[in-house]
């Protein structure tokens, strides 16, 4: 089943995994129950001004099972909805006007996260102007075609920095789609030509907008076909870059964002071999894991990495814990996965940060020998509680620490990483299995579906630079 067409579709690509989405004007309620289905969103309001577009969405609600993610509410713009209720706002099929005014009725939206995906019917220059002048950034721009109609969506969030709005900026934005680009060049064609007509001293200004429009076009067609900073947007898509823990430094760490990124090297952490390969291969662009600067640099030798790579030219970005809290894409999911422990979501009792799944009771060393296989590790380390394996947590990396909110949670095992003495000796006195995988093992496996979705996702070829544990045991 899929109730969404190319411009709700579109919308759709713009809605964060995990979120909580408001779909203001809900056109039916098709976008949140159809994200319910696909299960992208964690809760979706399906909001509007008049009772009937509600009652439609119920039916919609009660068509596809999605009551217990998606609900409505009668409400004029944002002004009946709670900030908690849209970390992400859909505001689609209405007049560029209307949207600013809408996205203004509430002071909540300028707070720092909230994601904007706007769909003007028209006016879109009057909103892009009112964004600018507003305090709004665009980030991103799509578009899609009906009929004979160009349809923008903008991905746009606040900043709190008001722009100038150039007159060419009014009418294209962030868009990079050719086929808008021509749409709008045409549109100033004929307006200039009917002003002549008219003899408008405007007709000029319009003429020259549109050439303006062409020199835009020529000069995307020139961009290179995939760059550092494509990669980002793209990661963050899946793994918002903001979601990532305090203490964490993820992002575009060395290098810069015009370097190229096809193909892309992918790795754990950037070692001296993983260094080696990229150079070996020609590769500009390396997405890690673990950020190559974690800490504050006070000093940086020669024979540091970070040194290394900027002598070499190599950009990198890394996703840590915003990577291990995606559960499209992240660390968890597919370490959850390998293990037959995926279940459609990230615990919020591990701080979205494990799984919480079932498995078939056997003993820990059962599961152990099955947890070698699955993760193809040297060894497996574990603490035998002489009680089945059945409902086990699992945490990529370094989850000792989260022991205690498992066991609450109800886990009579936890499989993670770096496990210390005392959190062996705590699991004892707790009664609970332990079993420690290397750090590595657990997750370098996330490049096995990184990689393809970024292949398919980009048109780009990624490289595994870490394609194997360089700790080795006897």
């Amino acid at each position: 089943m899929d109730l969404l067409d190319a411009r709700l579709r579109c919308c759709a690509g713009y809605v964060r995994p995990g979120t909580a989405l408001c779909d203001v004007g809900c056109d039916h309620g098709y976008l949140p129950c159809q994200l319910a289905l696909e299960e992208k969103i964690r809760s979706g309001l399906a909001c509007d001004v008049n009772p009937a577009p509600l009652d439609s969405a119920r039916r919609t609600i009660a068509r596809t099972g999605t009551e217990k993610i998606v609900s409505t509410r009668l409400s004029d713009g944002l002004s009946a909805v709670q900030p908690e209720e849209a970390r992400d706002i859909v505001i689609a099929g209405m007049g560029g006007e209307l949207i600013l005014s809408i996205l203004l009725g509430v002071s909540w939206v300028k707070e720092r996260g909230r994601r904007l995906i706007l769909q003007p019917m028209t006016k879109a220059d009057l909103l892009r102007q009112g964004l600018c002048r507003e305090g709004f950034r665009i980030l991103e721009e799509s578009a899609v075609m009906d009929g004979n109609r160009c349809y923008a969506i903008l991905l746009a969030e606040y900043d709190g920095q008001m722009r100038d709005c150039s007159p060419l900026y009014a009418v294209t934005g962030e868009m990079k789609d050719d086929a808008y680009l021509a749409f709008q060049q045409q549109r100033c064609q004929r307006k200039a030509q009917g002003l002549a007509q008219g003899k408008d001293p405007e007709a000029e200004a319009v003429l020259q907008l549109a050439e303006q429009i062409q020199q835009r076009r020529n000069a995307l067609k020139g961009e290179k076909q995939m760059n550092a900073k494509q990669i980002y947007d793209a990661i963050g898509q899946v793994a918002p870059f903001d979601s990532a823990e305090s203490w964490d430094n993820p992002g575009l760490l060395v290098g810069s964002p015009q370097a190229e990124a096809d193909p892309l090297g992918l790795a754990l952490d950037i070692t001296p071999q993983v260094l080696a390969a990229a150079k070996e291969k020609g590769i500009q662009t390396i997405l890690t894991h673990h950020p190559v600067i974690f800490h504050p640099l006070k000093q940086v030798r020669q024979d540091s990495p970070v040194f290394q790579l900027i002598q070499s030219g190599i950009t990198v970005i890394s996703a840590h814990t915003n990577l291990d809290r995606s559960p499209q894409l992240g660390t968890n999911r597919v370490l959850a996965e390998r293990l037959g422990l995926w279940n459609g979501s990230l615990s919020p009792e591990l701080e979205e940060m494990g799984v919480l799944g079932e498995l078939p009771p056997c003993p820990a060393p059962e599961l152990a020998k099955k947890v070698k296989t699955a993760l193809g590790c040297a060894s497996v380390n574990f603490y035998d509680a002489a009680i089945p394996c059945h409902r086990v947590a699992v945490i990529a990396g370094s989850g000792g620490s989260l022991l205690e909110q498992a066991a609450a949670a109800g886990a009579d095992t936890l499989i993670t990483g770096d496990v210390k003495q005392d959190v062996f000796v705590s699991a004892q006195w707790m009664g609970m299995n332990l079993l420690e995988v290397s750090h590595f093992d657990l997750e370098n496996p996330v490049f096995s579906k990184l990689g393809p979705w970024l292949e398919e996702t980009l048109g780009i070829h990624t490289c595994l630079l870490s394609p194997q544990n360089p700790v080795q045991w006897i």
